[in-house]
């Protein structure tokens, strides 16, 4: 089945006249990440409905009955909320120093990282991304740990192209304001999945302030609910933290080649 936020959305925009029903589903889109802790009494008081209303509305998406979709709704958000990578870090010192051999394997490692982040990389997606940074006034890129590389070295190396990024690690700054919403883009790097763990419920909190919210992550397709983002740019990972940090940082870099590339052409 589908990711539950998209049942939701279709159905609101499905064209339904049933507003006890329509009512639900905006209750339940509006309050995805506490949902499943929710019992259906508690649902049907605070939309103000009967309980046989809410198991019929979750029949038609398909399931047995509230408890079932509960469930769905749990497994989802648990596939979706993180899949951390081992850290295999080669060890470049031994008991007489520098390890040559640990060395050079540790530097395979990051260039076959980086190589095949680049060659399995959407470029249609990256290409969007771009064109999204240039055409929003105000661009936020949104991280914590090492994935704030990303949004640093744009804030450094778009400037040059007339456009100012701003590079934030606190999900709640302050510095991105309420106004001026259909003037802003958030771009949200979590690598492994971390930040969407630490920050339930980000993107519908970005969303509140953003025309479009971004995605830039090497969780991999399918592990978390899609139709919560507007856009994602997916980047293959490799089993170590370090080396997909690196990788990370040249597809911070290729953007900024491919947002050159589409100011010239304007």
């Amino acid at each position: 089945m589908e990711g539950i936020v998209n049942v939701l959305n279709s159905y609101l925009n499905g064209g339904s006249t049933n507003e006890a029903h329509l009512t639900v589903a905006r209750y339940m889109l509006a309050h995805y990440n506490t949902l499943p802790e929710m019992r259906l009494q508690d649902v049907a008081a605070e939309c103000f409905t009967s309980s046989a209303s809410i198991i019929r509305l979750v029949r038609s998406f398909g399931f047995a009955d509230y408890g079932a979709f509960r469930e769905a709704l749990r497994n989802e958000q648990a596939g979706m909320a993180v899949r951390t990578f081992d850290n295999d870090q080669t060890p470049l010192l031994g008991p007489e120093g520098l390890d040559s051999a640990g060395t050079r394997a540790w530097v395979e490692t990051v260039a076959k990282s980086m190589f095949t982040s680049y060659r399995t990389i959407d470029m249609r997606q990256a290409e969007q991304l771009a064109r999204d940074i240039l055409a929003f006034r105000r661009v936020f890129i949104v991280a914590n740990g090492a994935a704030m590389f990303f949004g640093e070295y744009l804030k450094v190396t778009t400037p040059f192209q007339g456009k100012a990024v701003v590079s934030l690690s606190d999900v709640d700054s302050k510095d991105l304001p309420l106004g001026e919403r259909d003037q802003t883009l958030v771009v949200v790097v979590s690598q492994h999945g971390n930040l969407m763990r630490d920050y339930p419920g980000i993107f519908e909190r970005l969303s509140e302030r953003a025309a479009k919210v971004w995605l830039v992550t090497q969780v991999p397709q399918g592990l978390f609910n899609e139709g919560i983002v507007d856009d994602v740019l997916y980047v293959s990972g490799s089993g170590s933290y370090q080396a997909d940090m690196f990788s990370m940082l040249g597809i911070s870099e290729l953007v900024r080649q491919l947002t050159w590339q589409a100011g010239q052409k304007q």
